[in-house]
């Protein structure tokens, strides 16, 4: 019987361990009926497909789809670049990062995976666009809207470039677009132009889309286990709809982080992956609260300026540039460490020869023990000055605990926005930026 892929150790977020500014008993005894009401409503959500990234990991078609066209595209093409930004592109990113460093080393048929669009920096597209043997590389396209300007514009410069290299009948077998169903700007392109399509359904938003074929598509060219992916994110959903409230780790880490916010005013929310292979899953989090609850206005219609600041930090490295902030620094922080218990190679550190034994304590370690001590070290020093952390731990890092890690936050969240009485499934911040963005273009001569 395989191991739960995911935990969440809350002891150090606790008073009985961490002092005044952890959470007190009857705290957590006042908001318990708050956070089964806030279940309630997540699952609603769920039954009724209002929202519907709590139905994709169970869309065995679209899992199918993806693997049979990554398939396709394997057989015609090396490269795959995915063009998009925030949502369309993190979550991607993410499962990008975290797996390549294991798949480099198989010797399977894939395609190498390339990202851009989301940035308008002009180096970085021309350096990507000048790497690639486009005769030999296919775009996934993705936006929802079409709209989006920097990955529309990337897109016009990649489609250009398809249409020099292969001429423009053969440019549009190269060109997947990840779009609306129905409508939309880059949903009208695709039609005219014959592009393969793949639908980001109605129901889901850009930040919460990962596990649809925003993600899923260039995991699979990538090669992948998307089967993997959902399965730890569904195992994550049947925990969520059968545990009870007083035995949930999602409604924990939920609970405990508004409770630091509405008590103590700890609205800084770092998470610190101790492996560099997790950077860039921190990043998709750091969007996912950022846009969900920060939040002018509540549910009624108040004012409110709420939501949580998200950090993004990594260990052990920021042990050395962060940590003397989080120690003595303002009591405005709740830290969560996230930490793989097994890595893929066993490195160790050589026994010392006599011309450095100095360093004799370091010989003979696996490195392994030493980040894990590392990471124990931190969470147990915060814990003596009083700063309350958590701990998520995964076995290692393979595709069942990122999907799970996936569904995890984005019920999280959810929850969250719940507590807080805030919509989190809205940004009108970013909107109004998009607004004057386009009204710019319009007034200015942009050459």
């Amino acid at each position: 019987m395989k191991t739960f892929p995911l935990t969440y150790d809350h002891a150090n977020m606790h008073a009985k361990r961490s002092g005044r500014f952890a959470v007190h008993p009857s705290e957590w005894a006042r908001i318990t009926p708050r956070l089964r009401e806030a279940r309630k409503e997540v699952q609603k959500l769920a039954r009724s497909e209002e929202r519907g990234f709590l139905s994709l990991p169970f869309d065995r078609s679209l899992e199918k789809r993806c693997n049979s066209l990554s398939a396709t595209l394997r057989r015609s093409f090396s490269d795959i670049v995915v063009l998009g930004v925030g949502g369309s592109d993190l979550g991607a990113r993410a499962l990008f990062q975290a797996l390549e460093p294991a798949y480099r080393e198989r010797a399977r048929k894939r395609l190498h995976l390339h990202f851009a669009g989301s940035s308008t920096d002009p180096d970085e597209l021309y350096r990507l666009l000048h790497s690639l043997d486009l005769k030999r590389t296919c775009v996934n396209v993705i936006s929802k809207s079409g709209s989006t300007l920097e990955t529309m514009t990337a897109f016009l410069v990649f489609r250009k470039a398809l249409i020099d290299a292969v001429g423009r009948k053969n440019a549009s077998s190269h060109i997947i677009a990840t779009t609306d169903p129905e409508e939309g700007t880059l949903r009208d392109i695709a039609r005219r132009e014959g592009y393969t399509t793949l639908p980001i359904p109605a129901n889901v938003g850009g930040r919460f889309s990962v596990l649809s074929a925003v993600g899923l598509l260039p995991a699979a060219a990538a090669g992948y286990r998307i089967a993997d992916i959902l399965s730890g994110a569904r195992l994550i959903l049947d925990r969520f709809h059968e545990e009870s409230v007083g035995n949930s780790e999602i409604l924990a880490y939920a609970g405990l982080h508004v409770l630091g916010m509405e008590r103590r005013k700890q609205c800084i929310h770092v998470l610190m992956p101790y492996s560099v292979r997790l950077e860039s899953f921190a990043k998709w989090v750091r969007q996912l609260v950022a846009e969900s609850l920060g939040k002018k206005q509540n549910r009624r219609g108040d004012v409110i300026y709420a939501g949580p600041t998200p950090v993004v930090s990594i260990g052990p490295e920021d042990q050395h540039s962060q940590l003397q902030l989080y120690s003595e620094g303002p009591f405005d922080k709740i830290i969560t460490f996230l930490e793989t218990k097994r890595f893929d190679h066993a490195l160790r550190t050589p026994m010392c020869d006599d011309a450095v034994q100095e360093l004799a304590a370091f010989g003979g370690k696996r490195f392994q023990d030493l980040i894990h001590l590392e990471r124990y070290a931190t969470a147990e020093s915060l814990r003596r000055d009083g700063r309350p952390n958590g701990t998520l731990l995964i076995d290692r890092i393979d595709e069942r605990s990122l999907g799970a890690l996936f569904m995890y936050f984005e019920i999280a969240v959810s929850i969250m926005g719940e507590l807080m009485n805030v919509y989190a499934y809205t940004q009108p911040g970013v909107e109004a930026s998009k607004r004057i963005m386009k009204e710019g273009m319009k007034r200015r001569n942009m050459v």
